[in-house]
């Protein structure tokens, strides 16, 4: 709905955007390169859905550094909690629970579910809660398990943590 020049409820563009243009561009391409520089190193893929964790990981790092989920204690805190749990709820979701195809198809979702329930819980109550986290949780139990993907993961995490401490004092949120 427009009133006048102004569309009502609507923003396009942030408000801090229009005085800190620089910040907002050269925060996204240091997620970029952090980013490329970590697939570049570890020359996987991994799991899809295991990597995208860390391209919503590296959104939190690069535009609200600020923010307790952007802390390197959460960050692999969260991982760590993340990529146990997929590990432990992976295994039973490969079992064959019944000779019914469809029962075992629901048991994997099952154990992607509470993959996803144990992994919220853990971090909640070690104040390690990092959302994109919860994701590996899940692609470690619904897509292909492999040791690379643990180690892709990790060292990926390690790299935003570390160029999040060496940036700490320049990053602001961008949020």
């Amino acid at each position: 709905m427009q009133i006048g020049d102004e569309v009502v409820g609507m923003q396009l563009l942030d408000a801090k955007f229009k005085t800190q243009k620089k910040q907002f561009f050269l925060q996204c391409l240091l997620a970029t390169v952090t980013v490329l520089v970590v697939l570049m190193l570890l020359e996987t893929v991994a799991s899809l859905a295991v990597i995208a964790a860390l391209g919503a990981s590296a959104f939190i790092v690069f535009a609200i550094p600020k923010a307790q989920s952007s802390r390197p204690r959460v960050i692999l805190g969260g991982y760590l909690i993340g990529t146990v749990i997929g590990t432990l709820c992976h295994g039973p979701a490969q079992l064959q629970w019944a000779a019914n195809p469809v029962l075992n198809r629901y048991a994997g979702i099952l154990c992607a579910a509470v993959a996803v329930g144990l992994a919220t819980f853990l971090m909640t109550v070690t104040n390690s809660e990092h959302p994109p986290a919860v994701g590996i949780a899940l692609g470690l139990v619904l897509g292909e398990w492999h040791y690379r993907t643990i180690v892709v993961v990790m060292l990926g995490v390690v790299v935003l943590c570390i160029a999040r401490w060496i940036l700490r004092s320049w990053l602001k949120n961008l949020v």
